[in-house]
């Protein structure tokens, strides 16, 4: 069932996508001919208010063919004022921005069900082991997650500038000989405050709890205005997040390009969270759906960001590029993608097996 849910997910992703495209075409008067969810053989087709709606064989993504979309292709009638050449610039520009604008919309809207229902994501520090001769031993418990100490945040998405939120140095900055720290911990989806006495460690030159830790990512329960407005601010630091992974695999760094997975790996990741939890789940698709709109909107031939960027210059200075030379641009970049699609996608394959 995991796998089903995983290759519905990306479907649906790619869908909502397609679907932005297509909605916005139509709002602007355009007639849209095609909707296809994969590409390759036809499986399922449909048809409603003069677009064929199919699914494909290969779902390695989608496409919407708008009327006149491609010159170079197609004899555009100038007097057909559905097509998309004959509409103005400013509505195509729309048509085409559509798509990752409504990625990056769904990306909030998964993010806010997630948080609202379940919490927003926090690293903190969660206890593994106990130690003998520490107060801790017996109060403490594995599992435990240390949210702060005497009231200072222990989480690391909290961190104040200039403060170090590692439990040992709260420890060490608000310890005082002989009186207890309050220790906050999450406890089986239970906060409790305990007080631990901590105890010098003449090796080390510190005081210590007596605790083992390990990096812990948890849910934190927030209000509805919280969880509305860390929703609407997700897709935008994740944009940050992305940019920088994608500068650094351009930049040649081979532990990056080992990263870089395709249709295959991005179902194989879902597949996983699928298998733990819902919210790791719906996470990890919060994260793809940025992905997508970040990604379709690079300046690059055959992605939207190339569309756009021609579509840019006509509407700076009012004057259209050959259309039939933005259709060979564009014609180059599908070629590459399609290679690129095959080459990422049989390496999936192989890491699989």
């Amino acid at each position: 069932m995991a796998i089903i849910g995983a290759i519905l997910s990306v479907g649906l992703l790619i869908a909502v996508h397609e679907w932005g495209h297509y909605w916005v075409a139509k709002r602007c008067g355009m007639s849209v001919d095609r909707f296809s969810i994969g590409f390759g053989p036809t499986l399922i087709a449909t048809h409603y208010d003069e677009t064929d709606f199919t699914i494909g064989l290969l779902p390695f993504g989608g496409y919407v063919s708008i009327a006149g979309m491609n010159d170079m292709l197609e004899d555009t009638d100038p007097d057909d004022t559905t097509a998309y050449p004959n509409r103005p610039a400013w509505q195509r520009f729309l048509a085409v921005l559509a798509g990752p604008l409504v990625n990056y919309i769904a990306a909030i809207f998964l993010a806010f069900t997630l948080y609202f229902f379940a919490g927003t994501p926090n690293s903190a520090w969660q206890i593994t082991d106990t130690q003998t001769g520490y107060d801790a031993q017996g109060k403490l418990q594995k599992d435990d997650v240390i949210i702060s100490i005497n009231g200072h945040s222990a989480l690391a998405n909290t961190k104040v500038e200039g403060e170090n939120n590692h439990p040992s140095a709260l420890i060490q900055t608000y310890n005082k000989p002989n009186e207890a720290l309050q220790i906050e911990v999450v406890r089986q989806e239970e906060t409790l405050t305990i007080p631990i006495v901590a105890r010098w460690d003449e090796e080390h030159d510190l005081f210590r709890l007596g605790v083992t830790l390990q990096d812990y990512l948890f849910l934190k329960p927030i209000g509805i205005g919280q969880a509305l407005y860390d929703a609407i601010a997700y897709p935008f630091v994740q944009t940050g997040y992305i940019l920088g992974g994608l500068y650094q695999w351009a930049t040649n760094s081979e532990e990056t390009q080992a990263r870089l997975i395709g249709p295959v790996g991005i179902t194989s990741a879902i597949k996983k969270q699928f298998e733990t939890s819902w919210t790791n789940a719906v996470s990890i698709l919060m994260h793809i759906s940025v992905f997508l709109g970040l990604f379709n909107l690079l300046p690059l031939p055959a992605l939207d960001g190339g569309r756009l960027l021609f579509l840019s210059h006509e509407l700076i200075t009012r004057r259209r590029i050959n259309p039939k030379t933005e259709a060979s641009f564009h014609m180059v970049g599908v070629a590459a993608l399609l290679i690129l699609t095959v080459i990422v996608t049989y390496r999936d394959i192989t890491q699989l097996f």
